[in-house]
């Protein structure tokens, strides 16, 4: 999470892309430019992992709670769950749906 989110903000392209699934690239990588003007504009956001659970020995839920500054200077946040896989040691992000607890 943290390499995309470097990737985004630096606009590196192959860095942050690195990190999404084959079935995420086909869906986002278009987006990438827009996301990055974006998360350069926005140089005050961050994010923090708050759970992680561990689904398998290849898939797990990560909990994050991101902020961001918005036009005014001040401060939105929100959390969500995203679904991580292990594919050829590397965990990236999927599109899955958290299983309902």
């Amino acid at each position: 999470m943290e390499s995309v989110c470097y990737g985004m903000i630096h606009g590196d392209k192959a860095t942050c892309l690195e990190g999404f699934s084959p079935e995420m690239l086909a869906k986002i990588g278009d987006q990438f430019e827009k996301a990055a003007e974006n998360a350069k504009a926005d140089d005050k956001a961050e994010f923090r992992v708050l759970d992680r659970k561990s689904l398998s020995d290849d898939e797990m839920v990560l909990t994050l709670y991101m902020t961001s500054i918005n036009a005014n200077g001040e401060s939105a946040g929100r959390s969500e769950q995203t679904v991580f896989d292990r594919i050829n040691g590397e965990w990236k992000i999927t599109d899955k749906h958290p299983p309902a607890d």
